[in-house]
């Protein structure tokens, strides 16, 4: 695990004179961005539907949750349904359906609701994204080796947008903050293409 001090020396020389807490508190923030942005780090776990139960909390063994990414049961994959579809197609009865689980959507980010409700207990995988707590003091060891310079972008962005420290720069926060969103949307490319030049769409036989 990486302490947020260890990302400081990318930081701290442009701001002279601001203190280490305030500096470590800027790098969590723009960590906590920077996952939520990328969805770079990405966590498995078994999941297990029960009879008459709807909604399941979602638990990170490595930080908080920021979005189910995807969810099976059995052989089956469940797609992602806006809860304004399910009003549409259904009102306010599709909360009362059961059966046998079609899709899920997302009461909140901690929270994940199966529809319809299922009338038969299953197992399966949830896979969902993660990103630090905003009292963590340190986190994934993969942050500070692949992505410290962003992550510094990030910080410098909002410290030197602070109005009124003596470190303040509002060019320079303008500056940073296209600097950490040009490195946050590089690695979301990344991603989104599974850390492959793969082309997207694939045909197999």
């Amino acid at each position: 695990m990486a302490l947020w001090s260890a990302f400081s020396p990318w930081v701290r020389p442009s701001v002279a004179g601001c203190p280490d807490p305030v500096i470590e508190r800027a790098l969590c923030d723009a960590a906590i961005e920077f996952c939520e942005i990328t969805q770079a780090f990405v966590e498995r776990a078994k999941f297990t539907s029960r009879v008459g139960k709807a909604a399941y909390e979602v638990i990170s063994d490595s930080g908080i949750p920021g979005m189910v990414l995807g969810l099976t049961l059995n052989t089956r994959v469940l797609p992602p349904v806006y809860i304004d579809a399910l009003t549409n197609a259904r009102g306010e009865a599709w909360q009362d359906d059961t059966g046998t689980p079609k899709n899920y959507l997302g009461d909140f980010e901690d929270q994940v609701r199966l529809y319809p409700t299922p009338d038969i207990s299953e197992t399966g995988t949830i896979t969902i994204s993660t990103r630090p707590s905003r009292s963590d003091t340190d986190w994934d060891d993969r942050l500070y080796e692949r992505y410290v310079e962003t992550v510094a972008d990030g910080a410098l962005a909002r410290l030197f947008g602070q109005h009124g420290a003596p470190w303040s720069d509002a060019n320079a926060a303008l500056y940073k903050r296209q600097c950490f969103m040009r490195g946050a949307n590089k690695t979301r490319a990344k991603v989104m293409a599974a850390y492959t030049p793969a082309t997207i769409y694939a045909q197999f036989n």
